[in-house]
Parts: C-alpha cells; sequence; structure tokens
C-alpha cells in the first residue's frame, strides 16, 4: 500500500519534536515527502533521485509532480515562494541521510523488513537483524533505523492475532 507507507517513512523520518514551538514546519515537511513519495512511479525511484527531487528540482518540476496532492497548492500558489522554501529547507534537513545510503537502491530491491520478518516467521529460524552504522554516520542514520523499525511494527501488526507467535 504505497500511500500508508509513505506515510510510515514519512512519520518515522521526520518526528513532531514534543517541544517544537511550531510543528507546521516538521507536518509540512511531512506531507511533502508522503506527497512526492506517492506521485512517483512506484518502486522506480532511487535514493539518489528522492534525493534531487528534495534538494535541486525546481518548483515547476514539483509543480507538475505534485498537482492534485496537498503539497501541491504550495508550489502552485506564486505567492507562497518563502513557505515553500521553508518546507523544502526542512525537509532537506532532515532527509540528509539519503546521501549515505546507496544511491542507486530503489524500493523493492535490497533488504525488506517486512519481508525478513515474513521469512522469518515462516521458517521459524530464528533469525536476527542488527542494524548499525559507522559511529560518524550515527547522528545522520538514526532517521533510516526509525524506520526500519516502523517498517517492522507494521509488519508485525499486519500479521494479526496469534496467541502462540513469538518475536524476539
Amino acid at each position: 500500500d504505497v500511500p500508508a507507507d509513505a506515510w510510515l517513512v514519512a512519520e518515522a523520518w521526520l518526528p513532531v519534536r514534543a517541544h517544537a514551538q511550531d510543528p507546521f514546519w516538521s507536518e509540512a515537511s511531512r506531507q511533502l515527502l508522503a506527497d512526492i513519495l506517492t506521485s512517483t512511479p512506484a518502486l522506480t525511484i532511487t535514493n539518489a533521485e528522492l534525493y534531487r527531487l528534495i534538494t535541486r528540482a525546481t518548483t515547476d518540476e514539483l509543480k507538475i509532480m505534485l498537482a492534485g496532492t496537498p503539497s501541491g497548492r504550495v508550489f502552485a500558489d506564486p505567492a507562497a515562494e518563502k513557505m515553500r522554501e521553508s518546507i523544502r529547507s526542512t525537509l532537506s534537513i532532515n532527509l540528509r541521510a539519503l546521501q549515505f545510503l546507496e544511491p542507486t537502491a530503489r524500493a523493492g530491491e535490497g533488504f525488506s523488513m517486512r519481508r525478513w520478518i515474513r521469512q522469518a516467521l515462516a521458517e521459524g529460524s530464528g533469525s536476527r537483524v542488527f542494524l548499525g552504522c559507522p559511529p560518524e554516520q550515527a547522528a545522520a542514520i538514526n532517521p533510516v533505523i526509525a524506520v526500519l523499525i516502523e517498517s517492522a511494527a507494521a509488519a508485525l501488526m499486519a500479521l494479526g492475532a496469534d496467541r502462540d507467535r513469538r518475536v524476539g
């Protein structure tokens, strides 16, 4: 489910800080990220392309791409330039971890937390996942780890109730 997955990523990657004076910028950045993710053809966008769209795409390119989405209104309104750039700046700062991920990786390729959970439970293998990164990248990579944990939780919740299932 692309819209639900887009929101899961957006909410995990861009948490609203408990002491934020104005949560609007985080919420608007979440909306923009979710709209970009749902407006791109499924399974075709790479990490590098996502980063480019967020940081370097022209207003006109995003206006066309986001037409009909909640974020599209901000890109269609010429008077909203300052707000649009503030939202993009907030999103760019929060998505800096994209620079450390494999640039050509696409959704559906490589490791999938959901696929791992399904396989581990089906095989009864008791396998484990260790999430780590180089210390110098830890602060930037934490949001990626948060997305993986949220994805795991969503995958487990989607399995439904089972009194005998144990996940460790």
